[in-house]
């Protein structure tokens, strides 16, 4: 990470770092007992606006999420699990201007998040596979007038694990729509970046609440992995049967 980026983002050794505290405060215990039904994972708004010094709304916590996001995305790869990307498109951004925060302090609305944009597009290291979907979305929930849940509700999906950024925006808001959804919420914790420390926490503390559970990429890559080996062990090829 160079020394602009330093400036701006939370390095991955910081959330190493961090992390134990975190888990503490939030009272997190080891999630050994999770069992995923039909799962998908969710990867938000991981885009050039958000996560690089070029961007104009840089976000704290993004860019140290990226190997934990990675690491999740090749593990449902290599079980062929689906994966969907979201892409925040802000349209006619000066209608917005008097209304949210944060067109207030970008220092071009008229270019912020602009369809076709170097900013919209997604990062080089979070890059969808040739059969996996981008979802765009214009509301900071990848629910709201999106075919998301669609989407979700032919491939059979109950659980849905959100990832991306930022925890206390378009994360948060998006585990809430799929609370009310019906759909069972994880919540990463090292893989959803928040716009600094405290938000991250408290969205991370409201999610936990009531919306859903709160865990580390570790505790869902060891649920995957048991649910592999009990899949694999339990496997009878054709012909055979138990005596």
């Amino acid at each position: 990470m160079s020394m602009n980026e330093k400036a701006l983002f939370l390095t991955d050794d910081d959330l190493v770092a961090r992390l134990p505290n975190w888990k503490r405060e939030l009272g997190l215990v080891s999630a050994r007992d999770i069992v995923f039904g039909n799962v998908a994972l969710l990867v938000l708004d991981m885009q050039n606006e958000f996560l690089t010094t070029d961007g104009q709304m840089p976000i704290w916590g993004g860019r140290a999420v990226i190997p934990h996001i990675g690491r999740l995305i090749e593990e449902f790869r290599r079980l062929s699990f689906p994966i969907f990307y979201t892409q925040h498109i802000c349209v006619e951004p000066y209608r917005h201007q008097g209304e949210l925060a944060v067109m207030q302090n970008v220092g071009n609305p008229a270019c912020f998040l602009a369809e076709g944009s170097f900013g919209v597009s997604l990062i080089d290291e979070v890059k969808p596979a040739s059969r996996e979907k981008i979802i765009e979305k214009y509301r900071y929930s990848a629910f709201f007038d999106t075919p998301l849940e669609t989407l979700l509700r032919v491939n059979n999906i109950e659980d849905i694990i959100v990832t991306g950024v930022a925890t206390n925006i378009c994360c948060e808001t998006t585990a809430h729509d799929a609370y009310f959804r019906g759909f069972r919420v994880f919540f990463p914790i090292d893989a959803c970046g928040g716009t600094d420390e405290s938000a991250h926490l408290a969205s991370a503390k409201n999610i936990a609440l009531v919306y859903g559970t709160v865990l580390t990429t570790d505790d869902i890559l060891s649920a995957l992995h048991r649910q592999a080996a009990l899949t694999e062990n339990n496997f009878e090829p054709a012909g055979q049967t138990n005596r």
